[in-house]
């Protein structure tokens, strides 16, 4: 009875930007020979059901459950730091049980809604050692597109939580000598700002990602060629994970992008909602941190198709493949449910107080 109480009072318009993420989704998984479309609507089967669970409870129980996952995601980056394959230049992926993981996807979420409880409760020593240890494992990887994305969401909390400046400060010049000593001492970090810069002049040693990204967009032109009529993206690396936004683009067009990013605007427009009736409690804090955890991953894989900053390896929520991503994008969202289930519950108490009796 919990779970079907739960399934009503499920928001709508959330639920809206979902079936938008599925069909998107579902168009381009159709197209791509390599994953049964059956195995992507068992994920999205998996995922919602997810969402409809932890819906009936509460962030507390979301919590608990990131406690656990950041505890695996950090032990699991420990293992493939040491035992890990070098694909591409980078550990990122292991083996458990026949299924490939990626322990970043674990570690993105669990420490995003951890850190969130760690700020609200002004536990700023466990806040700042969460998110130390984790850039410090990424950046061993090396992972450098998700340590900008941690420490891009770690300056949005320490800016909603009205701290000190001197701490955003003395953050953005950590940010900033980091940038500047991974391109030294990183090769990979290196060749992909080459490539990026240089691009045009480095075709055949991996400039060519972005040119053939920004190819299969510009080709798109209004309406796209068709679904599974796209020819770029045979030639172009990922193009079902990291350039996904490319292979919409040729096979949707500009109407399939727009269709894309208006889709999460409106998310970011509910979530705002949602926090204008939470401020000042632990929900905003997770609700904000979640929201921007999805919405600036989206802006960063959307940047990189369109070779507005370097390649990073950061999937676009809800649509790139890979099941560990999908999954954990659930996770996250879920956290937009429960906010909004609790800023209706201070509406309606709001609304009763006032009520004339």
């Amino acid at each position: 009875m919990v779970i079907l109480r739960s399934i009503t009072l499920l928001n709508k318009k959330l639920l809206f930007c979902m079936l938008n993420f599925f069909l998107i989704s579902s168009f381009c998984m159709a197209a791509y020979v390599n994953v049964p479309i059956s195995r992507h609507i068992f994920l999205w089967i998996i995922g919602m059901s997810m969402v409809v669970y932890l819906h009936s409870k509460n962030n507390e129980f979301l919590i608990k459950i990131s406690k656990v996952l950041f505890i695996m995601a950090i032990l699991f980056l420990l293992y493939t730091n040491l035992k890990g394959t070098m694909i591409k230049g980078s550990k990122r992926w292991i083996s458990i049980g026949g299924m490939s993981i990626q322990p970043s996807e674990l570690l993105k979420t669990s420490i995003v809604i951890l850190s969130s409880h760690y700020l609200y409760r002004k536990r700023y020593l466990a806040f700042f050692f969460i998110y130390f240890i984790s850039i410090i494992l990424l950046l061993k990887q090396p992972d450098f597109g998700s340590s900008i994305l941690l420490l891009s969401i770690m300056s949005i909390q320490l800016f909603i939580s009205e701290l000190d400046g001197r701490y955003l400060f003395f953050l953005i010049i950590t940010a900033a000598t980091a940038i500047v000593l991974s391109y030294y001492f990183l090769p990979h970090v290196q060749n992909r700002i080459h490539n990026f810069v240089y691009g045009k002049n480095l075709a055949l040693s991996g400039g060519y990602q972005g040119l053939l990204s920004v190819k299969a967009i510009s080709s798109g032109k209004l309406l796209g060629k068709g679904i599974g009529k796209g020819t770029i993206k045979n030639y172009l690396p990922d193009s079902f994970s990291d350039f996904i936004f490319a292979v919409i683009a040729e096979e949707l067009g500009f109407i399939g992008c727009a269709y894309v990013i208006c889709t999460f605007i409106f998310l970011a427009m509910i979530s705002f909602n949602c926090n204008v009736k939470l401020a000042g409690t632990e929900d905003y804090y997770i609700n904000t941190s979640c929201t921007s955890l999805i919405l600036i991953q989206a802006w960063i894989n959307i940047a990189s198709s369109l070779w507005l900053i370097p390649t990073k390896g950061l999937t676009l929520p809800f649509i790139s493949h890979g099941g560990t991503s999908l999954l954990i994008s659930f996770i996250t969202i879920s956290a937009l449910f429960i906010s909004d289930k609790k800023a209706k519950f201070k509406r309606n108490i709001r609304t009763y107080m006032h009520f004339p009796h």
